[in-house]
């Protein structure tokens, strides 16, 4: 993931629900046993974690610059592994503060804010990092709602059935995710107006659609814009001729489509085959930013 598309993951993580929470709001969704420890805990984290963010802040905005050409003189190889150097360190400080203080509503605090959501982690590490948890604390809120999205990250793996749900397109009309099984492909595009490296992609997914799109696959952006009128704004500058949905509840049905597809950043791309299976998916397939796998992949899939 480059700086911008950091960027974008961090917009995402604190705007969706139950991520926008600082100070006392989070404090008054903590059970009672839980908060006069959590403080003091947080203080920990605080003191044993920031001075490796603030690293990693600063050598993000030394890597941003110079990959925008403000800064001359200075090796943008060098300055990315380091940068990748220190955002391991990072999370490496998350899991060690974890696993000491196991039975912390802190610990399970940071685990749900920055381990759970990150792309860095996979199924099998983010199972094992939530298993030195107490069982107590397993079964609050949080914990239920770590549980949850767990279960819903062990569906979302590659050859699974992928979740279905229904949308509203920018003409109001309802479509079902299920009308295209056994009939056609499909390529979902998590993205919004305000994503700079979303709206990067859309020449590239032009290319897709127009390439494949009579190929029996069908493409589908889903926005997670909040507000309505900057989305259809958007679509009408950037006149992307293929299905649209906007992920608001007034649009879908079924719940919200972002937290079904467990969606913390953005860009992000989901494939899948006519028998509803999860065959690609950018973070899943590692795949570069130039998306070189998914482009084989439909090549080889169309060629057939």
């Amino acid at each position: 993931m480059n700086i911008a598309s950091l960027i974008s993951f961090l917009f995402v993580l604190f705007t969706m629900n139950g991520f926008a929470q600082s100070g006392d709001t989070i404090f008054d969704t903590i059970p009672g046993k839980y908060k006069p420890q959590f403080k003091e805990d947080l203080e920990k984290y605080s003191a044993y974690a920031n001075p490796s963010m603030e690293r990693l802040s600063k050598t993000g905005a030394l890597l941003d610059a110079v990959e925008r050409g403000y800064l001359k003189g200075l090796n943008k190889d060098s300055l990315l592994s380091a940068y990748e150097l220190q955002k391991d360190t990072t999370y490496i400080k998350k899991i060690e503060f974890i696993r000491q203080l196991p039975d912390s509503y802190a610990s399970l605090w940071v685990f749900n804010q920055w381990v759970l959501t990150s792309p860095r982690f996979s199924l099998d590490s983010l199972v094992n990092i939530f298993s030195f948890f107490n069982p107590e604390l397993k079964e609050t809120p949080l914990g239920k709602e770590v549980i949850a999205s767990i279960k819903r990250k062990k569906i979302l793996q590659l050859n699974n059935e992928m979740p279905l749900f229904t949308f509203k397109t920018e003409q109001d009309k309802y479509i079902d995710l299920a009308s295209f099984r056994n009939k056609k492909y499909v390529l979902l595009c998590f993205w919004a107006s305000w994503c700079g490296p979303c709206i990067r992609n859309i020449p590239l997914l032009k290319k897709i659609d127009s390439t494949y799109g009579k190929k029996e696959l069908q493409t589908i952006s889903i926005s997670i814009d909040k507000n309505k009128k900057d989305w259809l704004s958007a679509l009408k500058k950037y006149n992307m001729p293929w299905l649209q949905a906007l992920d608001i509840r007034v649009n879908t049905e079924k719940g919200n489509i972002q937290t079904l597809y467990e969606i913390y950043y953005i860009p992000q791309y989901f494939l899948i085959n006519k028998e509803g299976e999860l065959i690609y998916q950018d973070f899943l397939d590692k795949d570069e930013e130039d998306h070189v796998k998914l482009l084989n992949l439909l090549t080889q899939t169309f060629q057939k």
